[in-house]
Formats: structure tokens, C-alpha cells, sequence
């Protein structure tokens, strides 16, 4: 697992640690917001994202 930076881009990470699959953890209270980020669909395409269910919120699917 790789901690990446904020700011950093997913196409740079997957070049530079030589990884074929990217997997995005976040938590489900973030999962919403995402629709939100830049380029959002995207970045759904790059990788895959697991959703972690937090201690303030339930489980929520990802979009598809």
C-alpha cells in the first residue's frame, strides 16, 4: 500500500511504484463528495475505489 500525497496525480504513482492496478481507499462520508473532485469520472476509470465504512456514516456503494 502507497500513501499518495495530495496533489499528486494516480498516472504518476502508477508509473513511478510500477503497480498495473490502482485501488483508491476512501472513507464513506467521502464517497459522495467525490462527485465534486476534479474530473471525477475519470479518475473512476484510472482505478478502482474501495469504500471503507467509517464510525460516522454506513457503507455506501461507488457509483458505476
Amino acid at each position: 500500500m502507497v500513501e499518495v500525497p495530495r496533489g499528486h496525480r494516480a498516472e504518476d504513482l502508477g508509473a513511478q511504484v510500477g503497480v498495473a492496478e490502482l485501488v483508491l481507499v476512501v472513507g464513506s462520508d467521502t464517497l459522495p463528495e467525490m462527485a465534486g473532485w476534479r474530473e471525477p469520472a475519470r479518475l473512476f476509470a484510472m482505478c478502482e475505489v474501495g469504500v471503507v465504512a467509517g464510525e460516522t456514516g454506513p457503507f455506501l456503494e461507488a457509483p458505476v
